[in-house]
């Protein structure tokens, strides 16, 4: 590989190896040839010294009687040593009085006999002075001048070979540089090019190969490990923004992303909103772990009964969403619901429980009823509102109609909150009479609302409005507090009353303490607790766990009241909780009494109803009789009482009294009774 090949780090590595091993040579070379040569110089200017010494002693008599033949005499001697250029004779002023040699001196010269290394090897020579002494007087000097050109061809020599040591060294820490880099910076360049790659592509299955196990092996493990986790995470967000984890299905957001791209494509479509009916009841009853495994097994029904035209989305709790391209008519789009609807006709097993799952679906045809998104699920959403409304387990196709309808619930349920606050509620009464005695047993209290503009407005209209806008429960804690304070009136009056029965909605039951609630409302009103039965309807036990039912009704039992079980036969039928809760009243619906004296088979079902309650040690209330012949057969069945049109209307709390006589006249003559021996009013 060349340097040029390499990444930029590689490069410097090697550039820094080959200046580092370069600078190192030279350094080390060019000290120890400095060291060898300044010795070598040292060690020849003392021997010449010596030379000098030697040679001054011996003219020194000479060179004081001026003789220039002797002196020259000696110099030739001096001038025979090795590597001496010139010798040179000087008295004592200074004066030259014999020479030998080609160079030629100056005073200058003789004076810097110490000159520097550079003008040594440049002049090839340097000068050596001894004084010449005679009798401890100096006489004269003799300067000899050394010749070292050998040293200077010697250091050229050394310097040569150093430079070519250098290099040599150069390239070998280059070849072992490019070796070091390809261990150290290869790994850390390939991670360079993954990660510019990842980033680029969001590529996260390239990972980085490596030879050593050193710490750049450490490193590239790492990152290969790393860009794994980050894969892995990436990939369960990017099915997070697209798939429901629970299920598997597409979310949301899929949804909004699809369902703008058929709108877009302007082509005919349906939107199925399904909600499944009784999944808080699994829920409460078994646990969320089994309303996971309920979500799981309806959604892998789903997208089995699913063609390509149809996209399955969950949006959210027991909510699932289809929109079915190619479908205009509504014929078309029932056909194409069936198979889903179908699939749920199958128990699910729960826990080893087989439980019967059913949906509830609103439908909006596109475009027909909208061409946005925001409005279609607008409408189908109010198509499976009033699905649920009318029974659950229905098909419901959005119908202009139900926009008006929900604004005036809307605008009922605002109200609704300020006639709570204004006190524009009223309680009427209806009797339940004792068809075996021909007393008036007792009242069950009804809720009524005056609207100052669309009059009176029926219950059956504004309790579902405050069940879903929250306000049910001030409803309940109104009428049951009112009722209690006109018992206790009425009482106090010396109306012969035995009983006061109030209606108690599902959020009643499962607020925290309803107990303590209707504990604290006896006690203000100051009403015996068994003188008040609370009626529960059988949609309670589908919707709230039994549990739950179970303990609030012992305390409820606990605090002195009666219960009574309301509308038997409607719902949730089931002798487990009839057996199992502690209810002292049976209150079968008006469904099962009309009709009763032309249908025989619901006549056998009703006196079977009448001695499964009288069987469980219930009494047992027949509600919405509305004629003789009805009372007739309830008496010879041995229902003990009847609360219906036959007797009354529920009617204001100032008319009862009146009613009550009037009732207990008519039935007393129809017993053949004799009349009351004591007048219905008591003293105080």
């Amino acid at each position: 590989m060349r340097i040029f090949d390499m990444s930029r780090i590689g490069r410097r590595i090697v550039a820094l190896v080959l200046v580092s091993v370069t600078l190192s040579t030279l350094t080390l070379t060019g000290s120890f040839l400095w060291l060898q040569l300044r010795d070598s110089i040292a060690a020849r200017r003392a021997a010449i010294q010596g030379t000098g010494y030697v040679f001054a002693s011996a003219i020194a008599d000479e060179v004081e009687a001026g003789n220039q033949q002797a002196i020259l005499h000696a110099l030739r001697s001096i001038r025979r040593v090795p590597d001496v250029r010139q010798v040179i004779a000087i008295d004592s002023a200074g004066r030259e009085i014999a020479s030998l040699g080609a160079v030629s001196m100056l005073q200058s010269d003789i004076v810097g006999e110490k000159t520097g290394w550079y003008s040594l090897l440049t002049r090839g020579w340097f000068p050596v002075v001894t004084d010449i002494v005679k009798a401890g007087k100096p006489v004269g000097r003799l300067l000899i001048v050394a010749d070292i050109r050998s040293f200077r061809s010697h250091v050229a020599q050394a310097a040569i070979v150093t430079l070519f040591a250098a290099f040599a060294a150069g390239g070998l820490g280059v070849a072992a540089a490019v070796r070091l880099q390809r261990r150290i910076s290869g790994p850390i360049a390939s991670l360079t090019r993954a990660m510019t790659h990842i980033r680029s592509a969001r590529d996260y299955s390239l990972k980085v190969e490596h030879e050593s196990d050193d710490e750049t092996g450490v490193l590239v493990d790492a990152f290969n490990g790393m860009i794994s986790e980050i894969g892995y995470r990436d990939e369960s967000m990017r099915r997070l923004a697209h798939f429901d984890p629970l299920t598997g299905l597409a979310n949301r957001g899929a949804f909004q992303r699809h369902f703008e791209s058929v709108l877009s494509a302007q082509t005919d479509a349906v939107l199925f909103l399904l909600d499944l009916d009784q999944f808080k009841s699994v829920n409460d009853s078994y646990g969320h772990s089994a309303g996971d495994s309920l979500l799981m097994d309806v959604a892998s029904r789903f997208k089995e009964e699913c063609p390509d035209n149809l996209f399955l989305v969950r949006l959210g709790g027991d909510e699932f969403a289809v929109v079915a391209t190619g479908i205009a008519t509504e014929s078309d789009a029932q056909t194409a619901l069936a198979p889903l609807i179908a699939s749920l006709l199958r128990p699910v097993d729960i826990f080893g429980r087989q439980i019967l799952i059913g949906a509830s679906v609103g439908v909006a045809m596109i475009p027909r009823d909208g061409n946005t998104t925001a409005d279609l699920l607008r409408r189908a959403d109010l198509a499976l509102y009033q699905a649920k409304r009318e029974g659950r387990g229905r098909v419901m196709f959005y119908r202009p109609w139900l926009d008006e309808d929900m604004q005036l619930r809307t605008s009922l349920a605002e109200d609704l909150r300020e006639a709570i606050e204004l006190g524009q509620l009223e309680a009427h009464y209806q009797p339940q009479v004792n068809i075996q005695t021909g007393e008036v047993d007792g009242f069950e209290s009804l809720l009524r609302w005056r609207h100052p503009v669309h009059g009176d407005v029926s219950p059956s209209k504004f309790v579902p409005i405050a069940e879903s806008n929250g306000l049910i429960c001030s409803l309940g804690h109104w009428i049951l507090r009112e009722s209690c304070r006109q018992a206790k009136a009425w009482i106090d009056e010396g109306l012969d009353i035995r009983k006061m029965s109030v209606n108690v909605s599902i959020a009643q039951i499962r607020q925290a303490r309803f107990e303590l609630e209707v504990e604290q409302i006896l006690l203000e009103t100051r009403l015996a607790p068994s003188m008040l039965c609370l009626e529960i309807t059988e949609s309670l036990f589908a919707d709230t766990s039994l549990m739950r039912v179970q303990t609030v009704l012992e305390s409820l039992k606990g605090v002195g009241v009666k219960l009574a079980i309301d509308d038997f036969g409607t719902g949730y039928s089931s002798l487990s909780y009839l057996n199992g809760l502690p209810f002292d009243e049976l209150k079968i619906d008006r469904a099962f009494i009309s009709g009763i004296g032309s249908n025989a088979s619901k006549h056998r079902l009703l006196k079977g109803m009448i001695e499964l309650g009288h069987a469980l040690d219930l009494s047992v209330i027949a509600e919405g009789a509305e004629s003789e012949d009805e009372v007739g057969v309830l008496r010879g069945m041995g229902a003990e009482q009847v609360q219906g049109f036959v007797y009354s209307r529920p009617v204001a709390a100032a008319e009862i009294p009146a009613t009550v006589r009037s009732i207990k006249a008519s039935l007393r003559k129809r017993l053949h009774l004799p009349p009351a021996a004591t007048p219905d009013r008591r003293p105080a």
